[in-house]
């Protein structure tokens, strides 16, 4: 998008000042004050139907890439791998500085703002590389695997291409260019998957894999840079610099209370267990959260920003953030309440027989992933009520459970640990949801009336799943059934009583998120 004056953009055209103009602002609707109706309502239908249209490509190609892979390397070269994805991981925390959120976030923003945190953001991501350069040896030393030093490098030089990425994505975020975020991800993931799999074919082994990354990463940043029309002017320095900064800095402490609960488990196994291992529990998660990323991630984006410009209006907030939940939901639950009862099936036809010790490790995570919805959907609360210090606080005794879930299920191995995990799951994600809405529009009974009918409807999709597994027979028929009974029976159970028919009706119309 070209940068326009005030007295040239057009009508619901964000203007973007001059580099170093510190007194024009960038509306993120194209509106000075209120956001009518019937803009709210075209932006926010738009935007949902760009975000669905892009994941109905996103997801295939995601999972395909995922199981193709699978079927051509080796449990210990994922393993590889797995070793390096913490400490890119933790340097991509130190690299956004929380400041894309910021960017989403704040009510108004000038072109100096932008250009200050670019170049902050910039800065943070070249230092962090240096920093992995110098340290590369010891994380080599520290798995026992010298493999890891050249991937983890090579990895960490996609950071300053990727913080110009988050820059410039951030602010398409901000104005609701949900069309053109659409179009970023689904080429960046059609461009991973053809340089994996390509490279995999070709004998590289796990660096098909650092080479799909660092090819998607360079075409999410060539992308993000053109359609977000942003270009950076000098550096500068701006009062809400300091508040934004401010701001990331909370949000960094939420991110790394939550990094390490996400990755002790994964450090933990691969020092303690070797690449094998490590490879096999870290292929469990991806197969069940990685496509379950793809459905959430892209709704987060589109729930931030709605979520922050109608929070001063009670009603439609907390009817937009109850369709948001249920429809994240019943989206992802019947599919993994599937995997995990047809599990054995389900790795079978995926990944094949290679894979089969991942079993019990699959089907635990992904009833685990069911709960990972309401820590997901409290982080809407918590970032559009500017409440980073309550999500600091919540991140940390969160972070206590899991490590606690680590500890309880290590001595039975990574089986064990998995086990331990999801049975944490309900109380680490729950206290999320506990704690984000013990004030703000969202109150607990509003989240407990938005919940309860799903779990009325898990109840079928288990129902569903459970009959096929009992008596359908053939492996590739029963998980399809499988899947298709699941979704069915939860959907009819919420036909049946007044509640669900409601969750279904606006769903499908869309009125709690845009009804004025």
């Amino acid at each position: 998008m070209p940068r326009q004056t005030p007295s040239s953009a057009t009508p619901g055209t964000p203007a973007i000042a001059d580099p170093g103009s510190a007194d024009i602002f960038i509306d993120p609707l194209g509106l000075d004050t209120e956001i009518h109706p019937e803009s709210f309502r075209e932006r926010a239908v738009r935007g949902t139907l760009h975000t669905g249209l892009a994941q109905i490509i996103r997801i295939p190609l995601t999972f395909a890439m995922q199981i193709i892979l699978g079927r051509i390397l080796l449990p210990e070269q994922f393993g590889i791998v797995a070793m390096a994805t913490p400490v890119i991981v933790l340097i991509e925390i130190f690299t956004n500085l929380g400041l894309a959120q910021a960017v989403v976030q704040r009510e108004k923003i000038t072109q100096a703002d932008l250009n200050a945190i670019y170049w902050v953001s910039l800065a943070g991501a070249s230092l962090m590389l240096l920093l992995v350069v110098l340290f590369s040896p010891l994380i080599a030393q520290m798995y026992g695997q010298p493999q890891v030093r050249a991937i983890v490098v090579i990895l960490a030089l996609q950071m300053p291409i990727a913080a110009i990425a988050g820059h410039a994505s951030a602010l398409m975020a901000r104005r609701m260019q949900f069309g053109a975020i659409a179009i970023v991800d689904v080429t960046g993931t059609a461009t991973t998957f053809v340089a994996a799999i390509t490279s995999a074919l070709l004998g590289a082994g796990s660096w098909s894999i650092v080479i799909g990354t660092m090819a998607g990463t360079l075409t999410r940043a060539i992308l993000d840079r053109h359609l977000s029309g942003f270009r950076p002017g000098r550096p500068t320095w701006t009062p809400a610099t300091g508040e934004m900064l401010g701001f990331g800095g909370k949000l960094i402490s939420t991110s790394l209370l939550n990094y390490v609960s996400n990755y002790s488990n994964t450090v933990v196994i691969g020092v303690l267990m070797g690449a094998r291992t490590l490879g096999l529990f870290d292929r469990s998660f991806a197969l069940v959260l990685r496509p379950i990323a793809s459905v959430t991630l892209p709704v987060t984006r589109v729930a931030v920003p709605l979520l922050s410009r109608v929070r001063n209006d009670s009603e439609r907030y907390g009817n937009a953030f109850a369709a948001l939940l249920q429809g994240m939901v019943l989206i992802a639950m019947p599919g993994l309440i599937t995997a995990s009862l047809l599990a054995r099936d389900v790795v079978l036809m995926l990944v094949g027989p290679n894979w089969l010790e991942m079993v019990p490790m699959f089907s635990a995570i992904s009833i685990a992933a069911i709960f990972q919805a309401l820590s997901g959907a409290s982080s809407w609360l918590f970032e559009s009520q500017n409440r980073a210090g309550e999500q600091i606080s919540v991140a940390w005794w969160s972070g206590v459970l899991i490590v606690v879930s680590l500890l309880c299920g290590l001595r039975f191995g990574a089986v064990g640990v998995a086990i331990s995990y999801a049975m944490f799951a309900p109380f680490f994600h729950g206290l999320y949801l506990w704690v984000a809405t013990r004030r703000g529009p969202v109150t607990r009974a509003m989240a407990a009336r938005a919940i309860y009918p799903l779990l009325i409807a898990a109840i079928g999709a288990a129902t569903g799943a459970f009959l096929v597994d009992r008596f359908v027979p053939g492996l590739y028929v029963r998980v399809v059934m499988g899947g298709v009974a699941a979704y069915a029976l939860a959907g009819a159970i919420l036909l049946t009583f007044s509640e669900g028919r409601k969750i279904i009706n606006s769903l499908l119309s869309f009125r709690r998120i845009t009804r004025p």
